[in-house]
């Protein structure tokens, strides 16, 4: 998923999420992963 870190928090863009969305990006993130797609 498309974030942005700003200190402790996460901030999303409403476009690059829609985006995200649409490409199916759901279905390729694996269990685990952080919004960074660091394994967390």
């Amino acid at each position: 998923m498309p974030a942005h870190r700003m200190g402790r928090l996460w901030k999303f863009r409403k476009e690059e999420v829609d985006e995200w969305v649409k490409t199916g990006g759901a279905g390729d993130n694996e269990q685990g992963q952080t919004p960074d797609g660091r394994n967390g």
